[in-house]
């Protein structure tokens, strides 16, 4: 009788965890699902009617607006790879800090670990930026971001058709931010969000 009062409130803790994980999950899960249907209801609008020159960052607006929640961030960046395949331009950041790294920007993809991100087709998260810029102190992107007061990142690479396209970036102010968990959420949702990001790119240079 003692031992079996002694393990159950234990058993009680486990059981409620789990379902609170479980319940989590479940949201996040009905978040992404809504968050995707209002981004492809974007697309389909813009493909029904006339495209419009800046219907990519209308795409990307929504998404830093819908994705709070689901992964945490006080920054999105959004950078394409030039055709040539050997440069990376960034097109589009947002923040609720001032940028730093802006438009235009671009970076070599040569022997970068933004080409071992493309190679692995898996994303890559950066839970110490200040750390990662004393390892590496001519990465000029990580110097940019640490100046923007940001601690930790999660780079996601985006393929469509099969063909690296470019790359998300979530940043955070605060330090060991991202987890697998975070990787897991973006991976369900990377080849839809690749294939509405390079549709919306193209719809953009139509209607441009």
């Amino acid at each position: 009788m003692g031992m079996a009062g002694q393990t159950q409130p234990a058993d009680n803790r486990t059981a409620f965890n789990q379902t609170e994980y479980f319940n989590g999950t479940q949201t996040v899960n009905r978040q992404l699902e809504q968050a995707m249907a209002d981004l492809t209801e974007l697309i389909q609008q813009a493909e029904e009617g006339t495209p419009s020159a800046t219907l990519l960052e209308e795409l990307l607006n929504r998404m830093y607006d819908l994705f709070r929640g689901i992964i945490p961030y006080n920054r999105i960046g959004f950078s394409l790879i030039e055709p040539d395949g050997q440069t990376v331009r960034a097109v589009w950041a947002r923040s609720d800090r001032p940028l730093k790294l802006s438009t235009g920007y671009t970076s070599g993809l040569k022997g970068s670990s933004l080409e071992f991100i493309v190679q692995s087709g898996y994303p890559r998260i950066i839970n110490d930026l200040e750390a990662y810029l004393q390892r590496k102190p001519r990465s000029e992107a990580t110097r940019l971001l640490v100046a923007e007061g940001m601690r930790s990142s999660l780079t996601c690479p985006l393929i469509a058709s099969g063909k690296p396209v470019g790359f998300l970036f979530f940043t955070s102010i605060y330090p060991k931010t991202y987890s697998i968990y975070h990787i897991k959420i973006f991976k369900q949702i990377a080849h839809q969000l690749s294939q509405i990001l390079d549709r919306g790119r193209f719809l953009s240079q139509v209607g441009a």
